[in-house]
């Protein structure tokens, strides 16, 4: 059985090129085969992503390493599937 985990997060941080951090996302979420929904604008992000607890654990660590998102507080919730359509 396949455990999955629902991330939620957000932060309040200044993004010089929010067009950029969109792209940047879509890749990575493509890749990683998230699901859910993220919000992107000049004064942050906001999102709710579930996917497999591998491919969430692979998002923290990759938005751990982003200077401007190293320090978001994410909360977690463990689902027996995959919550968003």
């Amino acid at each position: 059985m396949t455990n999955y985990t629902v991330l939620l997060f957000y932060k309040y941080v200044p993004l010089a090129d929010p067009a950029a951090v969109v792209a940047s996302q879509k890749e990575l979420c493509t890749r990683l085969n998230l699901k859910g929904r993220l919000l992107i604008a000049d004064e942050g992000i906001n999102g709710t992503l579930a996917g497999t607890t591998q491919e969430t654990n692979e998002y923290i660590a990759t938005m751990q390493a982003l200077p401007e998102f190293a320090d978001i507080e994410w909360k977690q919730s463990s689902a027996s599937e995959q919550v968003f359509p």
